[in-house]
């Protein structure tokens, strides 16, 4: 996976890694041999993976490497139609049409995560996580189930999520955001997340919200770790190499059920093609991480 993802940047402009799957797309029948369209347009389709139409089959021939070899929800089998054997997992599949099976764009993140985005303050340090309960987010999500607001979310994700998800019609703070889902095509594509005074308002946030020392939330590209010093007067010791910066890891959870590996932990890709095993809760597997992703992206 880390091979394919530096081969995919070393061709792509501006050296970005492969955006995640974001898109307004008309649902076709993967079961039917033509792939007939249905009647179903998804108003804002988001999945945590690399979009498989931007790296398979040039990068990426094996979708396989999308499943984690312990998860034991997310088979193969999910990556191709059980009717025509045609491999699936880079289509805009409807799930109501054919036999019905989940399968498309939309199982490619049942393993794994990835948003294409860099996430440089994943701890569960006090400076980088705010708990739900009393935030504006909360009440924006309407949220008062007293285990839900006693969360303990990591901020840089939160606001990335919010942003993203918030341009989708369907999420609860779509009301509240100032991108359009035409902006955040443009960002996931292209470009950087200049993070919004309402984001920051969302989660408590007041600077430095962003990578580094900034507000903005860089895209995944070839160099980026130069623009994540956080202290200009000690440069090398405040910068993080590509060693550092997390691009992929399993799916993490508030509970037992969600994780790919029992005892809790996840298989960690960094930008610099290595893997490490990280035990949760610890930097790259933490609280705050799986709090958020559990939350707002699986709900549980």
């Amino acid at each position: 996976m880390g091979l394919s993802l530096k081969m995919y940047a070393g061709e792509s402009q501006g050296e970005t890694f492969p955006p995640a799957t974001y898109d307004t797309v008309q649902m076709v029948n993967c079961d039917d041999p033509n792939l007939a369209p249905t009647t179903v347009t998804d108003p804002g389709f988001f999945v945590v993976m690399p979009d498989p139409r931007t790296w398979y089959p040039e990068y990426m021939n094996d979708g396989k490497i999308m499943v984690c070899p312990s998860d034991s929800r997310f088979t193969a089998d999910a990556l191709k139609s059980d009717v025509t054997n045609r491999t699936t997992f880079h289509l805009p599949c409807d799930p109501d049409a054919g036999t019905g099976k989940d399968q498309g764009l939309g199982v490619v993140a049942d393993s794994y995560t990835y948003l294409g985005w860099v996430l440089d303050k994943p701890s569960d340090r006090d400076e980088n996580t705010f708990t739900l309960g009393g935030s504006v987010l909360a009440t924006l999500l309407g949220e008062t189930d007293p285990d839900s607001l006693a969360l303990v979310f990591n901020t840089q994700l939160a606001i990335l999520l919010l942003q993203v998800l918030g341009a989708d019609p369907s999420f609860p703070v779509a009301p509240h955001t100032v991108l359009t889902y035409d902006t955040v095509l443009k960002n996931a594509i292209a470009g950087n997340i200049n993070i919004t005074a309402l984001a920051m308002a969302a989660v408590g946030c007041t600077a430095n919200c962003g990578n580094g020392d900034t507000n903005t939330i860089f895209r995944l590209r070839e160099g980026v770790e130069r623009f994540l010093i956080t202290d200009i007067n000690n440069a090398g010791g405040s910068n993080l190499a590509q060693s550092d910066v997390a691009v992929m890891f399993d799916n993490l959870s508030v509970v037992p059920t969600g994780f790919n590996h029992i005892p809790g932990g996840a298989n960690v890709l960094f930008m610099d093609g290595h893997v490490e095993f990280a035990k949760y809760p610890s930097e790259h597997a933490s609280r705050g991480t799986a709090s958020v992703t559990g939350y707002l992206l699986t709900g549980g």
